[in-house]
């Protein structure tokens, strides 16, 4: 679910290159991990829109192409559920609260953590399946809500050499994250059946803990991939050293 999705380390890779001085957000020195922190909490409470000179992507809302949750076995929830062409709101109001790695070796362990308000999915939606002991099916527009969440980011950096640049990439990145609350509406479920709409909604928000804790896995499966992909694709432009200030 939170194309994570933070997109944290997404804005930095992003502001963290060359064209620096054409552009209001500020360069930090390689490892000082402090300044690093501070500005992704700009880029983020500043620059959500987007930055051009930087090439610094429109962040808030995010646009998601498409995320898949499927969770089967003997698990009490097993459903098969899809975004399509949904947007993520709420990035702009997460703070960043500690960043580990980004020193003079690209290579090494890396970590970010941040909080914010709210994370809020909207868009369509199609789901197959069963929830706790509900059977479930439907498609249309989703309002996906997660309260308080602390983001805990973790991967491991590696380098990559091309046309004589280095590049920093990773391949396991792993995203979880902690809430206070989850909220769902999935409209248009069983064929627009209001009764059955109404009161499987209501037993997914009256029992949203039980249902977040057999999925959570499965949710942090799809946001750790969409995040390392984006993160892949943004530092693939930039060399590694030249994201910093000399």
């Amino acid at each position: 679910m939170l194309k994570l999705i933070f997109v944290l380390a997404l804005s930095i890779s992003c502001c963290w290159c060359s064209k620096f001085q054409s552009s209001k957000i500020p360069q930090c020195a390689i490892g000082d991990t402090n300044c690093i922190k501070e500005t992704t909490n700009l880029v983020l409470s500043q620059f959500y829109g987007g930055e051009p000179k930087v090439a610094l992507a429109k962040m808030d809302p995010l646009q998601i192409q498409r995320m898949q949750i499927k969770q089967g076995g003997n698990s009490p929830v097993n459903i098969d559920l899809s975004f399509n062409n949904v947007e993520l709101h709420g990035l702009k109001d997460f703070h960043c609260t500690y960043v580990k790695g980004f020193g003079p070796d690209p290579n090494g362990q890396y970590e970010m953590r941040a909080k914010g308000p709210l994370f809020i999915l909207k868009g369509p939606y199609t789901i197959n399946g069963r929830i706790l002991v509900l059977p479930i099916q439907g498609n249309g527009i989703s309002n996906f809500t997660l309260e308080n969440p602390e983001l805990h980011i973790k991967w491991t950096g590696k380098s990559k050499v091309k046309n004589g640049k280095t590049h920093l990439y990773t391949d396991d990145l792993r995203m979880t994250f902690k809430i206070t609350r989850m909220q769902a509406y999935f409209g248009n479920l069983f064929n627009g059946n209001p009764e059955l709409g109404e009161s499987t909604n209501r037993f997914m928000n009256e029992n949203w803990q039980d249902i977040f804790n057999e999925i959570k896995g499965s949710i942090f499966d799809a946001f750790s991939l969409i995040m390392q992909t984006m993160m892949n694709n943004m530092w693939a432009h930039h060399d590694y050293k030249e994201m910093f200030k000399q």
